[in-house]
């Protein structure tokens, strides 16, 4: 079945890269609107000042490139921290920007080894639920990242979505930000994987991402 992604999407991420990480390709392709919300704080542990400055430029660029609109939390928790906010606190907030925007497409994270993509994971399946105060997402993915693929969740995580994409683009998205191109996320890993999804599904330009669908309707 060919899935056609038209409509608004809303991109729920726990931290400023995540977006480019899991669907940098699609959200590139998408000719939609685009939001992009984080939940991450601006105090990161491994990160200077001066580095989380520049890490917010980039995460601009990037916004700025897949022509998207972005909001963050207003609850942030510290970045790597979130579970120290209820968790009731992050789903009232996500059903609230649901309830604004919309959405016809919700993308988010696949649970993995990183805390805060659990949590968001966790917040996100509760704010989606059928509830006849909220508003009803019919499209609703779970995306990988190469952290996906070091998990457990590795095991668990059987794609049924894969929406092609253009590499080059994703690449020249993920190299925007310099200070979190890293080993265990080098350029030639996030180009394999998406070479191996583009393989599952007969890909026109030999590259996609992959999806495992928490819910959608026809």
């Amino acid at each position: 079945m060919k899935m056609e992604l038209g409509g608004k999407i809303l991109v729920l991420q726990a931290h400023f890269d995540d977006a480019v990480l899991m669907a940098g390709g699609t959200l590139a392709g998408h000719e939609g609107k685009k939001i992009v919300y984080s939940a991450c704080g601006n105090d990161h542990p491994s990160l200077s000042k001066d580095d989380q400055i520049e890490y917010l430029t980039e995460h601009h660029r990037f916004l700025q490139a897949i022509d998207a609109q972005h909001e963050n939390s207003l609850i942030e928790g510290k970045t790597n921290r979130l579970e120290s906010i209820p968790l009731i606190a992050h789903t009232v907030e996500i059903e609230r920007k649901i309830r604004e925007h919309k959405p016809s497409i919700i993308i988010t994270h696949m649970p993995d080894m990183n805390h805060d993509h659990i949590r968001m994971f966790n917040a996100v399946q509760v704010a989606t639920r059928s509830h006849d105060k909220n508003w009803f997402v019919p499209i609703v993915l779970l995306a990988e990242q190469p952290c996906t693929v070091h998990s457990f969740s590795a095991k668990e995580f059987y794609p049924t979505v894969f929406i092609p994409i253009n590499i080059e683009k994703k690449i020249k998205l993920y190299k925007r930000y310099k200070t979190q191109v890293r080993g265990h996320r080098d350029t030639e890993t996030i180009i394999a994987l998406a070479k191996l999804r583009g393989s599952q599904c007969n890909s026109p330009t030999g590259y996609a991402e992959a999806f495992v669908p928490l819910r959608i309707t026809l």
